[in-house]
């Protein structure tokens, strides 16, 4: 049996029992064997019972399609939830009063004082008897309908969340060939053959860079080889200025693409870089961190502010981890530290 099929059985239970079970079962109560005396005394008060079920089955499907279509359940599930309960016992309070008040004085041709004293305590009867009903059938329907928005709700976000970090990532293409390019410009300036080289390795490094921007993960060890290829073409611009020491051992575990790349490039761009003044990058790991660390030179040029790589570094790992990237900086050192996940990349 289908679920389709499942809840069409449901909900036709639900009106057998709502429209036509309950209620004769309510005015057996009342009247006993005589209610089967004859079809017509059965009809005759059967009827009775048997609008006040239509009547409550109707107005509650109809109050219940209405909050669970139109109601935010997802952002505030406690005024939807509010504004249902009144909706009901509004409704409830109207139709067992109507009910009583039309059918006692049409049917059964009570007047005066009598036919509120009969309206009042039938309707007390089917506004207790409604609840319950209510309670035990739409309340599924209602936790459906507010299970389904939050549902929706989480989908959002997640889309949300993803649109979000694809656009964190499409700011590091441009940011690196920007950066490549001025270095370029440097090299051609000095040694046209060494601009040879560095526009062949240039292909690769940022073939890596296509490579890896669909992935939000990456192994250090790849990362790593791009690294060393990168800072091989940094050296053909700073000589024996420019100094990488890299000692990791869990090359296995998780960063994002480029991470260390934006950091080591950030050091070349906001320090100065001389024979004399050699600048000295050192790649390291302490718990699950991987830290990248520099002695600190700055640049009278750069004005002191948070890198653009070094920003987008950490709203690409708040989206991935409740892991805070760690920045540091002292008089002589600047340290950032990025968490090493477990999570197995593409």
């Amino acid at each position: 049996m289908t679920r389709k099929n499942s809840n069409k059985i449901l909900v036709t239970v639900a009106i057998f029992l709502s429209v036509i079970v309950i209620p004769t079962l309510i005015i057996y109560i009342f009247e006993g064997n005589r209610l089967f005396s004859s079809w017509l005394y059965y009809w005759h008060h059967a009827s009775y019972g048997l609008s006040f079920g239509l009547v409550f089955w109707l107005g509650n499907w109809a109050i219940g399609h209405f909050t669970a279509t139109r109601l935010n359940w997802y952002k505030d599930p406690s005024r939807s939830n509010t504004i249902s309960v009144i909706a009901f016992i509004v409704y409830g309070i109207i139709a067992g009063l109507g009910v009583p008040l039309i059918l006692g004085h049409y049917m059964l041709h009570i007047t005066g004082k009598q036919l509120i004293n009969h309206a009042v305590f039938n309707a007390f009867i089917a506004l207790s008897i409604d609840l319950v009903v209510v309670a035990v059938y739409f309340s599924r329907f209602l936790t459906k309908a507010m299970m389904e928005a939050i549902e929706k709700g989480e989908q959002l976000e997640k889309v949300n969340l993803i649109a979000k970090y694809e656009a964190l990532k499409n700011q590091v293409n441009p940011h690196f060939l920007f950066n490549s390019l001025n270095t370029l410009a440097g090299v051609v300036e000095q040694d046209q053959k060494k601009a040879v080289d560095f526009i062949k390795r240039l292909s690769n490094t940022y073939r890596y860079v296509l490579d890896q921007r669909d992935k939000e993960l990456i192994a250090v060890e790849k990362e790593l080889r791009f690294v060393n290829d990168f800072m091989h073409l940094a050296k053909l611009r700073h000589g024996e200025g420019l100094i990488l020491n890299t000692a990791v051992n869990s090359v296995q575990k998780q960063i994002v693409p480029l991470g260390i790349q934006i950091l080591v490039e950030n050091c070349i761009k906001h320090n100065i870089i001389e024979d004399d003044f050699p600048l000295t990058i050192d790649i390291l790991e302490e718990d699950d961190y991987l830290i990248v660390k520099n002695n600190l030179q700055k640049k009278k040029s750069i004005q002191s502010t948070v890198p653009l790589g070094l920003e987008n570094l950490k709203n690409r790992y708040s989206l991935l981890s409740n892991v805070p990237v760690v920045v540091t900086e002292t008089p002589d050192t600047f340290v950032v530290k990025i968490p090493m996940l477990n999570t197995n990349a593409e």
